[in-house]
């Protein structure tokens, strides 16, 4: 669905106005073509002025301030690019005020106030916040290292009420290399599909701005403080409180916890490690491409499959509660096209994952798909009950229910995050310390999975002083031998693993599809 997002976005760069309802109801390119009609031409950025104001707080937005963090300033999204050709830094400043005044998430202050934090829209003021490091005097092999110094200050140096929520940092690089262009936004206004919206918007602006031209950018799509309000307003709908009994459902209330090998000592971002795996090209293509057609699965259920199995083996439990994140960018209303809207967005919602008492693999993906087709709205319903003022009272027991312990975030394919014929490139050194070292993290582990360069990565956060390393790495191992088994199966038809959802305007129960399925392969056999 991401990519979704960005064939609508992209079409809409080209003149052409698709829906995401469009791309999945017509999926070849012939059939979409009949549908697309022409864009709205784009404008000079200085032609939107959006009135000031308050903004609601997003479900993602309120979970952030729902918690406990000391440091709320540095909570951020960053990038760190490699310039292929010369950046002049007046260009850089002119091309950050454009992007600050087309997608108003950017100019979103927050405050602390008698009722609790509150967002508002203020048109920014003042210079654009970018400054130039010149690293060029400087030996080659010490350039990494004085980014290593510079990336922290940068990263604690935003402000949630007066602002900015986004600061650039151009770097000239020693002779011999290109330089680098550090950016930095606070999460609350920044995710990673914006990065995407946000990065190739900066190359269009630099381009316009560099050959003297007034600035025009893609029309944007909805603003991010009127989805805001529209979830505001429909926190209270009755069709969000039909959902309750899904997400207050008796077994949620039993989940296993997890093993700990250390102290349990304090869950701090600051003690926090990574471990990072990845899977064969072949592999990670049998599970794209393969799988849905064989599987009858996306690449999300596999993860979560091969995750409620690999968990199994480690905490003997069938049953594991997963936080899933995702982009939250749900099509609720026709009238809505986020496909081209900076902001925060994410959806974060438990998803109780039980595998069968015994069975393969695919019997456990067959439950896997049910468990998460079953889930209502993709998920994003619980965080309006959850955190939402206007919904129903009844969505505050979803606050006493054990939480997850473990959080999937996956990318979905980030090979084609920029344009093929850009300036901007991703640069090999890290951003630095993006979460203040004091913020206590909010799950015991952090699993996130992106396809790069044809591979899928996995990335496993943990608690140094909860979690052995090589306890991690047997379970990472444990994960990706599950993925090898399904790549394995992906490469044959298996339709035993249908399962109700794969038809929702059938109207057939589990019981129904399994003996339709089974006339179909008697008959089959005849």
């Amino acid at each position: 669905s991401i990519l979704g997002l960005q064939v609508v976005a992209r079409a809409k760069r080209r003149g052409l106005e698709i829906t995401p309802r469009q791309v999945f109801s017509a999926p070849t390119v012939a059939e979409l073509a009949a549908l697309a009609a022409d864009a709205t031409p784009g404008q000079p950025v200085a032609a939107r002025r959006p009135a000031p104001g308050p903004v609601p707080l997003t479900p993602i937005q309120a979970w952030f301030f729902s918690r406990p963090v000391p440091d709320r300033h540095h909570w951020n999204q960053a990038v760190l690019l490699q310039v292929a050709e010369a950046l002049d830094p007046s260009v850089l400043a002119a091309a950050l005020a454009v992007l600050l005044a087309h997608h108003e998430a950017l100019s979103l202050r927050f405050t602390e106030e008698h009722a609790g934090w509150q967002a508002s829209y203020a048109p920014a003021a003042g210079p654009p916040p970018a400054s130039v490091v010149d690293l060029s005097a400087l030996p080659p092999e010490l350039a990494g290292a004085a980014l290593r110094r510079i990336a922290p200050g940068v990263q604690a140096s935003l402000d949630l009420h007066r602002g900015p929520l986004l600061r650039a940092v151009l770097l000239r690089w020693p002779a011999g290399g290109a330089d680098r262009l550090l950016l930095v936004a606070h999460h609350l206004v920044m995710d990673a599909v914006s990065w995407r919206i946000l990065l190739e918007d900066l190359e269009d602006a630099v381009q316009q701005l560099a050959a003297g031209r007034t600035c025009i950018l893609p029309s944007p799509s909805t603003s991010f403080p009127e989805w805001a309000r529209r979830l505001s307003l429909h926190a209270a709908a009755p069709e969000l409180a039909a959902e309750l009994s899904y997400w207050l459902a008796a077994a949620r209330r039993l989940p296993t916890p997890l093993p700990l090998d250390g102290d349990g000592g304090a869950n701090l971002a600051g003690g926090a490690r990574s471990l990072h795996t990845r899977l064969g090209e072949a592999e990670t293509r049998d599970l794209l491409q393969e799988a849905p057609k064989n599987l009858h699965a996306d690449l999300l259920q596999l993860l979560l499959c091969a995750l409620a199995r690999a968990f199994a083996t480690w905490t003997g439990s069938p049953r594991l509660l997963v936080d899933l994140e995702g982009h939250g960018r749900e099509p609720l209303w026709s009238d809505v096209d986020l496909s081209r809207t900076v902001g925060w967005f994410t959806s974060l919602f438990p998803l109780l994952l039980e595998l069968p008492p015994d069975g393969d693999e695919l019997a456990a993906l067959r439950r896997v798909k049910e468990q998460a087709q079953g889930c209502p709205g993709h998920g994003l319903g619980y965080g309006q009950l959850r955190f939402l003022p206007g919904a129903p009272p009844a969505g505050r027991d979803l606050a006493a229910l054990p939480q997850a312990e473990v959080k999937l975030l996956y990318l979905g394919q980030m090979d084609r995050a920029l344009p093929a014929a850009t300036r901007f490139s991703e640069a090999p050194e890290d951003v630095g310390p993006t979460v203040s070292p004091c913020a206590p993290r909010s799950h015991l582990l952090d699993v996130t999975a992106r396809v790069y360069g044809g591979e899928l990565h996995v990335a496993w956060t943990y608690g140094e002083r909860l979690h052995d390393r090589r306890t991690i790495s047997n379970l990472a191992a444990a994960l990706l031998d599950e993925l090898r088994t399904l790549a394995r199966r992906a490469r044959a038809p298996a339709p035993d693993v249908y399962t109700p959802g794969d038809f929702p305007q059938a109207g057939l129960d589990a019981e129904e599809l399994g003996d339709l399925m089974a006339q179909l392969q008697a008959g089959e056999g005849d």
